[in-house]
């Protein structure tokens, strides 16, 4: 049986609407992502359109902006490195949907969604190696830190981003670290030449 994506998204969306949603009104949604985010805006069947259509048809009266910042082949590193450092002094667009680092992150955002982790497995950004892992985890929380300080920033009320900064710092260092639950494993094709390392 068939299971349209769209059906499916109305469906989370209402049994979140029957919970105690985070989901507000006006709330700006931003999903901070790789091609996969930006496809999901250049494609008419992504799951931008998918979740914006959902959203309109479960809550018609909401007002909610949402804005998808994705960038073709990006890993972890080049956002936490680049693309978010970059962006606080100058415009950064995204490779669909007329979207802009920059703009984004210059106000608040109520719901921001991380969807990073493809490129950084396919290229040797990531290894077979603990301390690897360990750095590749530190900057995920780093990025998101920067963000919701970025943001915090926009506000422009000090004692406010001091507050949050505070609670963030306070935040992080109770951050145990994790062992992995899904591990992947890249060999080259029989024939072809092995430009890189195999890597995990």
């Amino acid at each position: 049986m068939k299971v349209s994506l769209t059906a499916v998204m109305i469906g989370l969306l209402a049994a979140a609407g029957r919970a105690d949603s985070l989901l507000k009104p006006n709330d700006r949604i931003i999903f901070v992502g790789d091609s996969i985010t930006a496809q999901s805006v250049g494609g008419l069947r992504g799951y931008y359109h998918q979740f914006t259509s959902a959203l309109q048809t479960v809550y018609p009266t909401y007002k909610n902006e949402v804005i998808a910042l994705g960038f073709s082949g990006n890993t972890l590193f080049d956002w936490k490195d680049t693309l978010e450092v970059k962006s606080r002094t100058q415009s950064v667009p995204a490779n669909c949907g007329g979207f802009d680092v920059h703009t984004a992150f210059a106000k608040h955002g109520d719901l921001v969604l991380i969807l990073l982790g493809m490129n950084d497995i396919l290229k040797p950004t990531m290894r077979d190696d603990e301390a690897v892992l360990q750095t590749w985890k530190a900057k995920y929380r780093e990025l998101i830190a920067a963000i919701a300080r970025g943001m915090v920033e926009a506000l422009q009320d000090g004692k406010l981003s001091a507050a949050f900064n505070a609670r963030i710092d306070a935040e992080i260092a109770k951050l145990q670290p994790a062992k992995p639950m899904v591990t992947y494993w890249f060999r080259p094709q029989p024939g072809c030449a092995a430009d890189r390392a195999e890597q995990t």
